[in-house]
């Protein structure tokens, strides 16, 4: 898809839904609180389908690990997350250097520095990475992903309705 295409693609988008709103709300008023209902519930799934990922691939990798006989599981468990961690240093290094860190503070960065503009693409690279990161035994946890990503999605969401 094109850029001009993308742009009235969101352009007719934000016109249908402040249509949908406007029918909605009466006034402004409503309108933010029928924004901030959407945002928390698309945020909410967001969250469950991070944690449901990291639980599923804890399944796949450690779990499969301890159930090995020891003399392969010690071994395996050991590096798993020295794995987990070269693979999402290296994507990070190349793929999402957005995406480095907590969260937490990069999000209060984006708020003072960009105007609270995270990208989605930004969110999108914290799901996956903190998936492998703390699916393969990494320490990190996982509240801040989770706050990094529904911030991207809520920053998405406010510039869809042409919010700040």
């Amino acid at each position: 898809m094109s850029v001009h295409h993308r742009r009235r693609f969101y352009r007719r988008f934000r016109q249908g839904i402040g249509l949908l709103l406007g029918r909605l709300a009466a006034n402004h008023q409503r309108q933010y609180y029928v924004i901030a209902i959407l945002i928390g519930a698309v945020c909410g799934v967001a969250a469950v389908g991070f944690h449901h990922s990291i639980d599923w691939s804890e399944q796949h990798l450690i779990h499969r690990f301890a159930s090995l006989p020891p003399r392969l599981a010690y071994p395996l468990l050991i590096l798993s997350p020295a794995m987990g961690g070269w693979i999402v240093g290296w994507l990070i290094q190349y793929w999402a250097p957005d995406a480095a860190g907590s969260g937490i503070p990069q999000i209060k960065a984006a708020y003072f520095l960009k105007f609270g503009r995270i990208s989605i693409m930004t969110g999108v690279k914290k799901f996956i990475l903190g998936t492998i990161s703390i699916g393969t035994g990494n320490s990190l946890g996982r509240e801040g992903p989770t706050v990094q990503i529904s911030a991207a999605i809520a920053s998405w969401v406010g510039r869809v309705f042409g919010l700040p």
